[in-house]
C-alpha cells in the first residue's frame, strides 16, 4: 500500500433532520419504507448530478444513510473560492432535499482528508461532524468560525463570497442574523453565520414554483409535532429575514425574469405566503 497522504480539503457535514425517525415509524409499512428510501436516494442522486454538471468539478460529494458529505481540496492559492464552491454545492444540496422534505442541518469546516477506495477519513470530517453535533441545532449549515482566517476577518468573508461567481449563481450565500444587519430582527442568539440556501429561490430565474413546494413543506412540519416546531418556526423567521434582505437587494433589478411580468410583485407575495404559515 501507497503512503498515505491527508490532504488539506474543505468539508461540509451534513445530516437530515428526523430521518431515522421517519425509518423506524415507517417499519410496520414495508411498502411505505421503501416509498421513502426511494424517494431518498432518487432526490439525492438527482442532486449529485446537478452538482456535478456545473463548474465545480474539484466537489466531491459521498452520502453514508443520511449523511452527507461535500469536500473539496485546497491550496493557499484557491482556498478563498473553494469555500465558496462547497458553500455553492451545500445550498443547492439543501433546496432540491428541502423540496422533497428532507430539511438538513450541518457545518462546513476545514482539515486534512484522506478518500481511500471507499473509506474517507480526518480531521476535516471530524470537525465539520462536531460542529453539526453541537451547534447546528435548527435546519441549518453553519459556517465554521475558523474559516474566516482565510479571509482575515468574518466582515471580509461575508463580502467575498456573498460576490463570488463561480458558474451556480451570484448573490448571497451566506447569512449573518444580527439586529440592524442582515435580516433585521433577531431570530437567533448565536449569530453564527450559516448557508443561504433561500437565496437559491430568488435568483438567475426565480424558483417560485420549487418555493411552493418548500413552503408546504414547511408548513406540515412546523404544526406537526411540539418538539420539531421550535425548529421549523426558526426555518420560517429565517426565510422572512432573507426575502426582505432579498426585497432590498439591488441585483432585483438588474436579474432577467424578476421584474419581468411583475416579478417584483411575486417576490412580495412569497414573503406573505411565508408570513401566513
Amino acid at each position: 500500500m501507497s503512503e498515505l497522504e491527508f490532504k488539506k480539503n474543505i468539508v461540509a457535514f451534513l445530516d437530515v433532520l428526523g430521518f431515522k425517525e421517519k425509518i423506524f415509524n415507517a417499519t410496520s409499512d414495508k411498502a411505505a419504507q421503501k416509498d421513502l428510501i426511494e424517494n431518498y436516494i432518487q432526490r439525492v442522486q438527482a442532486v449529485v448530478a446537478v452538482v456535478a454538471k456545473l463548474k465545480v468539478n474539484n466537489v466531491k460529494i459521498d452520502v453514508i444513510s443520511d449523511s452527507i458529505i461535500i469536500y473539496a481540496p485546497y491550496s493557499a492559492g484557491n482556498v478563498k473560492e473553494t469555500v465558496a464552491r462547497v458553500i455553492h454545492a451545500v445550498a443547492l444540496v439543501q433546496c432540491y432535499l428541502a423540496e422533497r422534505n428532507y430539511w438538513l442541518r450541518g457545518a462546513v469546516s476545514f482539515g486534512g482528508l484522506i478518500k481511500q477506495s471507499e473509506i474517507l477519513i480526518g480531521d476535516g470530517l471530524v470537525n465539520a461532524y462536531q460542529i453539526e453535533d453541537e451547534f447546528a441545532i435548527y435546519p441549518r449549515v453553519i459556517i465554521d468560525p475558523r474559516i474566516f482566517k482565510f479571509f482575515d476577518s468574518q466582515e471580509n468573508f461575508m463580502r467575498e463570497v456573498n460576490g463570488s461567481d463561480f458558474g451556480m449563481w451570484k448573490g448571497s450565500l451566506v447569512f449573518k442574523n444580527s439586529r440592524g444587519g442582515w435580516g433585521g430582527a433577531d431570530f437567533q442568539d448565536d449569530k453564527l453565520v450559516f448557508v443561504n440556501f433561500f437565496n437559491f429561490f430568488m435568483i438567475d430565474g426565480p424558483k417560485f414554483e420549487m418555493l411552493d413546494r418548500v413552503l408546504a413543506n414547511l408548513k406540515k412540519n412546523i404544526y406537526n409535532k411540539p418538539d420539531i416546531y421550535k425548529k421549523f418556526l426558526w426555518v420560517k423567521e429565517y426565510f422572512l429575514a432573507a426575502v426582505d434582505v432579498a426585497l432590498k437587494d439591488a441585483l432585483f433589478d438588474q436579474t432577467p425574469g424578476i421584474d419581468e411580468g411583475g416579478g417584483g410583485e411575486k417576490v412580495k407575495q412569497v414573503r406573505k405566503k411565508i408570513d401566513e404559515i
